[in-house]
């Protein structure tokens, strides 16, 4: 994901991990598959060019002063679409041997358009495959909370390995040293997705 939530609520905002275990199994743990869902797994408008696209198709100026808060940064009439890490999840949405997640620096007040862009992609013949969807807690560090979450997770599901997809350069480079750091066992392979960002 970004950039800490810019909204003026975020700090007052508790989330809850969303697990969408419908159509999935595992049988055991050999990989644990973590997406990223900005520029990652989904395709969604940066403030930068979302503000353009929506004053071109509107007529008028982009009326909030946050955007990854809020929830017309995804829907229309800004477009999302698949990203640079969806075919991944495609390939692997069937194994019964991995867990995968689905973790963004989105608030939970956001998590039903979040889980509606992804069934889009999905399409209506195919069942959304994610052990859990994760939200981001409160306006902290977006790194900093994902790295906690993926200690709950290492701990939870006891994978040999662990596959990170990720747009942002410093949270790439951030989970490589978080696995070099804490769990040396364990395989930490993290895919610095292109296009990259670092906002």
């Amino acid at each position: 994901m970004r950039f800490d939530d810019d909204d003026d609520d975020a700090g007052r905002k508790t989330n809850t991990n969303t697990n969408t275990k419908s159509g999935c199994s595992t049988s055991s743990c050999a990989e644990l598959l973590v997406y990223d869902f900005d520029g990652t797994l989904v395709n969604t408008p940066t403030p930068r060019e979302g503000k353009i696209m929506y004053e071109n198709k509107i007529g008028q100026a982009w009326p909030h002063v946050g955007w990854w808060g809020r929830q017309e940064s995804l829907e229309p009439p800004l477009e999302v679409g698949p990203g640079p890490a969806w075919a991944s999840y495609v390939e692997n949405r069937t194994r019964t041997d991995c867990v995968r997640i689905m973790m963004t620096g989105r608030v939970e007040k956001l998590s039903r358009r979040v889980t509606e862009c992804l069934r889009m992609l999905e399409g209506a013949t195919e069942t959304l495959c994610f052990h859990e969807l994760v939200f981001k807690k409160g306006n902290g560090d977006t790194l900093e909370y994902k790295c906690e979450e993926l200690r709950r997770m290492v701990r939870a599901y006891g994978p040999k390995k662990v596959r990170i997809w990720e747009d942002r350069v410093k949270h790439a480079e951030g989970f490589r040293e978080f696995g070099k750091r804490e769990f040396a066992e364990i395989v930490f392979e993290v895919t610095l997705v292109e296009p990259s960002n670092d906002y």
